[in-house]
């Protein structure tokens, strides 16, 4: 029974959504999977996985923080690791994906992540 359950959980959690070219989205939720400058993002309402393209243009900061120390927000692109919770907006190409223009997420959760990751 709970082999059928986690079954059906992991198949309505894995449906991946397609926008329709020139729509514009924002995105926010978990990164599942990077694969070079594609990012596979679940979303935090829908649950659905989009599928966010990273191209030379596309701004990837860190939200201000409260304390006043953090002074550099502009990061690079590999601070898009898996696990890290990100906000993404822009608008959708032809093949479905969300065409980042802005992406951004806070320093906390960065910092979080990057220490799994050492581990």
């Amino acid at each position: 029974m709970v082999l059928i359950t986690s079954s059906a959980f992991a198949a309505t959690t894995n449906k991946t959504r397609q926008l329709v070219q020139g729509e514009k989205a924002k995105v926010s939720g978990l990164i599942v999977s990077r694969d070079g400058d594609l990012v596979r993002v679940r979303d935090k309402k829908s649950h659905e996985v989009i599928t966010v393209s990273i191209g030379d243009a596309t701004q990837i900061e860190r939200k201000n923080h409260k304390l006043p120390f953090y002074r550099h927000t502009d990061m690079d692109v590999t601070a898009l690791l898996p696990g890290l919770t990100i906000e993404a907006e822009g608008v959708a190409n032809s093949n479905g994906q969300l065409e980042a223009s802005k992406i951004w997420f806070t320093p906390d959760d960065f910092s979080i992540e990057v220490a799994q990751q050492k581990q």
